[in-house]
């Protein structure tokens, strides 16, 4: 197994939004094993770190979210509006300023 590959020596979790490469994989199929070919450059590649597994997961949960309410799009023009937004939950969560369920 290779190392990570850290952008920063304290990066604990990494969130990444990428495309499925439409030529070679015109029909995703979920249940698939073999993962899915994806577009490069990926849309959004951002590392944080100073909070629980759970708490990560939330950030995660919480991306989706903000993609599916249409408050921000999932590509590579917005990648610095989501370097701030998942920063700043980080801050809050880890800050006490932010509850998470």
């Amino acid at each position: 197994m290779e190392p990570a590959n850290k952008s920063y020596p304290e990066a604990e979790y990494e969130c990444l939004i990428v495309a499925i490469d439409p030529d070679r994989c015109p029909k995703p199929d979920p249940d698939s094993e073999e993962g899915y070919p994806y577009l490069i450059p990926m849309d959004i590649e951002e590392q944080f770190h100073g909070i629980s597994d759970a708490d990560a997961s939330r950030i995660g949960e919480l991306v989706v979210r903000t993609i599916l309410s249409g408050g921000l799009s999932p590509d590579e023009e917005q990648a610095a509006y989501w370097h701030r937004q998942i920063q700043s939950w980080v801050y809050k969560i880890a800050s006490g300023k932010m509850a998470m369920n």
